[in-house]
């Protein structure tokens, strides 16, 4: 069995003989994973059968790990079955040896009173709340309610411990767009037509249901983030006999825009269709129930913005619905923009069909993991282009504010533009899908891109994305849609972009720097209402999205790691690195705070407050230098600004460093300390997407990350104050 590299956090398992097995794809899947338990390390592991997705004529079973019924978050597989009845590929990401109480100290309505606490909303407000598994590093596992509340711009999920009700983590489940809708766009096609609307479900009067009771298209009427879930409502009737022909309104403001309403359910069941059609995709169980709203308002207020979001934002009757809500914003209505409701059903298929992104980022033993975030929001760009035929993102929306995207702009490379913020780092992956589209075609494009992301779990990092579409690529040259120029045609788009060697941790060598782009918490606290100094008060603490290693050579006595920070504007800097032997430095969050913080390492050097620093690991060192091994490494900061480091490494003679390092505060061994969290803070959830700011040659400077920290890091804000989001 040949098993992809170790720094990808997700498993490649290749098989090395094909066997065929009897029976469905399901069955094939179940029957491998039960004959290779062993060596696929799934002894203890429960897996359960998710969904299956086709690509051609193979199928790619999809399960989730459970654990005494309850599920493991994060826990899944994916097992591509061909129509032979053999196994090409399994992909793990999967919690072992799990051992945990099952009865919560904490009951389902404490947990719910908690999170909603957390988040400032009303007692009144939804809270759905199960319980679940939360695997974490070095440990044996931990029981927490998941519960979903209410915020600014959809829901976020607030993870409870379920014996000591401590908040372990709080994400967005929420994936944001700018946008607009005419039959394309009010730019590209300005003049309205008349269609049909599909799928109607029939009714007197007649509304905008359809899909067979899976779709509602409602109104705003009420809600937010404030006062509770969003409200829509349905009283829009048809106006010209049994047809809904409203004109675009008058005033660009309208908060009751007939037209914005019936161009969501056209285009909504215009993208249903195309999934349906290419990929037959049943969606018909429960939880593919969707409710739109439009001429979104937030407590009333204009919503610059439009977004996709799991159940537990909508309220009664749709509160366990998805939704998918576009916003009535501050100059124009984003409805008028098919490029956006394309973009959010997206998010809506990743979430229901694929699982592997739960929102902007990730937590897990290599820290904050915004990778899945990326390729949900890449892909969400691909596909809104490729249904609508054109490579320009948001000509009618996000052009308004300079900041459309394009997928023929091929000039992003992994790691050197990843900032951490899903919309930029997802331009590598649509780029890179729109490229093979032009090389193939949209049909065998389609089928590429499909066939990586039902591969991809949520664990992974970009270079899973990578690896998927050069599987899916041979996968569909076996059976004769593809050559074998063709396959390495997108090996060589792959390795362009550099997502070839993109997985979570990179390799350094003294012929080979690295270069990556580290968040800082200036912006994140002029955005949340406070300062630098006051975040680091409050303990908050960030890290280098990539960790790094190096392995020495045979006759070295010694390992020198210098890293080179450039900011990105003024601000303090405060920073260190820290390493560990043979395997990376992992990250918990089972600590006082819902962030990650460094577990295991064997050595750091800290102190750093200037632009330079290095840390040397020799024979002094406690372990001491040993050239057999490997050295991992990542930054961890308090940095004010964002900056671009550069990392290098080279032979140290023996006898140069000190105890774990050289060059800060001293270098040491053993567990990170937790800093508990303060009581008096103000919780400010802030906005749910910003435009990334631009430097004179109108790329990108990496500000956008903010969006993903803000909504990461909700504690430490000092004023209740609400923002909009930046435009």
């Amino acid at each position: 069995m040949a098993t992809a590299p170790r720094v990808l956090a997700s498993e490649w398992h290749i098989p090395a003989t094909a066997k065929a097995y009897p029976g469905s794809a399901r069955q094939v899947a179940e029957a491998y994973l039960r004959d290779e338990a062993a060596s696929l390390g799934l002894g203890d592991v429960e897996l359960t059968f998710r969904n299956d997705l086709a690509l051609r004529s193979f199928t790619t079973i999809r399960l989730e790990q459970s654990y005494a019924g309850l599920p493991v978050l994060g826990g899944a597989a994916a097992v591509r079955v061909g129509a032979d009845g053999k196994v090409r590929v399994v992909v793990l990401d999967v919690a072992r040896n799990l051992s945990v109480a099952l009865s919560p100290v904490l009951t389902e309505f404490d947990a719910r009173t908690r999170a909603r606490q957390w988040h400032g909303a009303p007692q009144s407000a939804t809270a759905n709340a199960k319980l679940a598994i939360l695997p974490d590093e070095g440990t044996s596992g931990r029981l927490v309610w998941t519960v979903t509340v209410p915020s600014r711009f959809g829901a976020r999920q607030v993870l409870v411990d379920a014996m000591d009700g401590r908040i372990v983590l709080d994400r967005s489940l929420d994936k944001h767009v700018l946008g607009r809708v005419y039959q394309i766009s009010s730019v590209n096609t300005p003049t309205p037509v008349d269609t049909d609307l599909q799928d109607l479900v029939t009714s007197t009067p007649q509304l905008l249901n359809g899909w067979g009771g899976q779709l509602a298209v409602t109104n705003y009427v009420s809600g937010g983030s404030t006062n509770g879930n969003y409200i829509g409502s349905q009283t829009l009737v048809p106006n010209s006999g049994s047809d809904f022909l409203y004109d675009p309104p008058v005033d660009p403001l309208d908060k009751t825009d007939a037209f914005a309403q019936v161009g969501l359910y056209y285009h909504l069941t215009r993208m249903r269709n195309f999934f349906a059609d290419t990929y037959s995709l049943d969606m018909s169980a429960p939880k593919w129930r969707v409710v739109a709203i439009a001429n979104l308002l937030d407590d009333g207020a204009y919503v610059d913005n439009a977004f996709f979001s799991q159940p537990g934002s909508a309220g009664a009757p749709y509160a366990d619905w998805n939704l998918v809500a576009v916003g009535q914003g501050t100059q124009f209505d984003f409805a008028d923009d098919s490029d956006v409701f394309l973009h959010e059903f997206t998010h809506y298929i990743n979430y229901n069909a694929h699982g592997f992104s739960q929102g902007p980022f990730e937590t897990g033993p290599w820290g904050i993991n915004p990778f899945p975030g990326g390729i949900d929001e890449g892909s969400a760009d691909y596909y809104a282009c490729t249904v609508n035929g054109d490579p320009l993102l948001g000509e009618a929306s996000l052009a308004k504010l300079g900041a459309e995207r394009d997928l023929t702009d091929t000039h992003k490379v992994c790691p050197d533009d990843v900032y951490g913020e899903g919309h930029m780092d997802g331009e590598i992956i649509s780029s890179l899908s729109w490229t093979l589209r032009t090389d193939f075609g949209a049909a065998t494009g389609d089928q590429l891109v499909w066939g990586a992301l039902s591969l991809l779990t949520p664990g992974g990092a970009l270079g899973d994305y990578g690896l998927a579409l050069v599987q899916s690529a041979k996968d569909l040259k076996d059976q004769g849609d593809l050559t074998a120029a063709d396959v390495t045609t997108v090996q060589d788009a792959v390795a362009q972009r550099q997502l070839d060697d993109c997985g979570h941790e990179l390799e350094l060598s003294p012929s080979k720097s690295r270069v990556t782009n580290i968040a800082g918490l200036e912006e994140l606290s002029a955005y949340m209402g406070g300062d630098c100094d006051t975040f680091k008060g409050y303990g908050v603490s960030l890290h280098s999205f990539f960790h790094f290693f190096a392995q020495p050579a045979a006759t070295d006595g010694g390992i020198r790691f210098k890293a080179e920070l450039a900011t990105m504007g003024g601000g303090d800097l405060s920073w260190g690195i820290y390493a560990r032997r043979d395997q990376h430095v992992t990250f918990a969050t089972s600590g006082q705070m819902p962030l990650p913080t460094v577990k295991d390492f064997d050595y750091k050097v800290t102190g750093f407050t200037g632009t330079t620093g290095e840390l040397v690991i020799d024979a002094n060192s406690t372990p001491a230098f040993d050239p057999t091994a490997s050295y991992h490494i990542v930054i961890v900061h308090q940095n004010c600004p964002m900056v671009t480091a550069t990392l290098h490494v080279e032979a140290a003679p023996s006898g140069v460093g000190g105890a774990g390092g050289s060059g800060g505060a001293g270098g040491e061994g053993g567990t990170a300390p937790v800093t508990p969290p303060r009581d008096d803070v103000v919780v400010d959830n802030g906005c749910g997407c910003r435009i990334g700011a631009t430097d004179a040659n109108g790329q990108s400077t990496g500000a956008g990350a903010w969006a993903l920290l803000a909504a990461l890091v909700p504690l430490g804000a000092v004023s209740r104050r609400r923002r909009r989001c930046a435009k």
